[in-house]
């Protein structure tokens, strides 16, 4: 039996919400039963830790304790429990304690089978925050206040403003399971508790999730809007002191800063594009990047598919790659340093790329072989165009 189907069941038999939560009062699951989302989860890290288990109340599981009367059982086996299911409600009328109990005990018999065959101790968290991080950014129908209350019984701290990021990366080519066929799912748990290990050290409050393969998103609280820089400087820095012996290189997308968890949970397509095009760039050195500072290479990414664009491509660079095929290399590099130098011969011939003459003679060629004219302001713009397009597809 699954664990959705399980709480599933024990709700319905019960008549009641019922909440699964880890050894950090974290929310992994619910069912809500009639009571509303906001109502059942609000506050709960609180709530949860002034309510003792029966072990700490020196009374059974089939005593109600703290203040709102919870009913619990603990997950896991002996030594080994890893949270607790809770009845979060006090006894309603002719309600049976006995047999919600008893419920709760072969429900929580099944997690813990269904434990013992998990092959990491922290996936429970964070398949619950992948599904809820996947829930806000298409939200359907979902409340910001309901969001609010998901998200802060996962751990999100409730905050003024919230930052989507995406971190995008290629592990080392000596990471330890080249060829593995579950290699992606291996390589998404290595990122996620690499960001957890950041995030703890930096004291920070964060939702993670793979996106997709070699990408992980995260909506980062923030207490203050002027504390962005900071808190994105630290968070880099941790990711760097925490990668280990096969740490990632790290690209780090960085989307608008919202007030309000739905709106910051919909930027996070606009960091992963951001973070897709700053990959790209031929000498990355940021530590993060925003909108502004892909511009132009942000807007080729999205339109570099189109077949028309690609014509473009054929259309402006069809000599060179014709010339590198042919076995007459270097005319695409020239090119690209070139471009690069804003068309500044002289400032070629000083980098020491090539002699002067022998530069100046390439370039002529160069113009032979284009059949342009590249002191043209127009034709330079349009062969730099082309040329970032060439690189972005390949």
């Amino acid at each position: 039996m699954t664990g959705f189907r399980c709480r599933w069941l024990a709700r319905s038999m019960i008549g009641a919400p019922v909440v699964l939560e880890d050894l950090q009062h974290l929310v992994l699951a619910y069912s809500a039963r009639n009571v509303a989302t906001t109502e059942l989860l609000d506050d709960w890290e609180r709530r949860s830790r002034t309510t003792p288990s029966p072990a700490q109340a020196h009374g059974s599981a089939k005593q109600r304790v703290g203040a709102e009367g919870w009913l619990q059982v603990p997950v896991g086996v002996r030594q080994q429990l890893w949270g607790r299911l809770v009845v979060p409600v006090p006894q309603r009328a002719g309600g049976d304690d006995d047999m919600a109990v008893m419920v709760l005990e072969r429900a929580a018999q099944t997690l813990a089978i269904n434990r013992l065959a998990e092959r990491d101790q922290r996936e429970l968290t964070q398949q619950a925050q992948s599904g809820l991080l996947n829930a806000l950014r298409q939200p359907r129908g979902l409340s910001e206040a309901e969001a609010l209350a998901r998200a802060g019984a996962l751990g999100l701290k409730r905050s003024p403003y919230y930052l989507p990021l995406v971190f995008r990366t290629e592990l080392p080519a000596a990471a330890p399971f080249p060829g593995d066929p579950l290699a992606s799912q291996q390589e998404a748990r290595v990122l996620l508790e690499t960001l957890a290990r950041a995030l703890k050290s930096t004291a920070s409050s964060g939702l993670t999730a793979s996106i997709h393969s070699g990408s992980v998103g995260m909506i980062l609280a923030l207490p203050a809007r002027q504390l962005e820089e900071t808190a994105l400087q630290r968070l880099a820095g941790a990711l760097h002191a925490h990668g280990g012996d096969f740490a990632p290189h790290w690209t780090i997308g960085v989307g608008r800063c919202r007030s309000s968890l739905l709106e910051a949970a919909a930027g996070i397509d606009e960091a992963a594009h951001v973070a897709e095009t700053a990959a790209t760039l031929r000498e990355p050195g940021k530590p993060y990047y925003r909108a502004t500072d892909i511009r132009l290479r942000g807007l080729l990414t999205l339109i570099r598919s189109d077949p028309r664009v690609q014509q473009f491509v054929e259309s402006e660079l069809a000599a060179v790659l014709q010339a590198e095929v042919e076995g007459r290399p270097g005319y695409l590099e020239l090119l690209g340093r070139y471009l690069e130098s804003g068309g500044n011969k002289a400032a070629m011939a000083r980098g020491g790329y090539l002699s002067r003459p022998t530069l100046y003679a390439r370039l002529a060629k160069l113009e032979d072989l284009l059949a342009v004219d590249l002191e043209d302001a127009e034709s330079r713009t349009s062969l730099h165009v082309a040329l970032m397009l060439h690189r972005l597809r390949g």
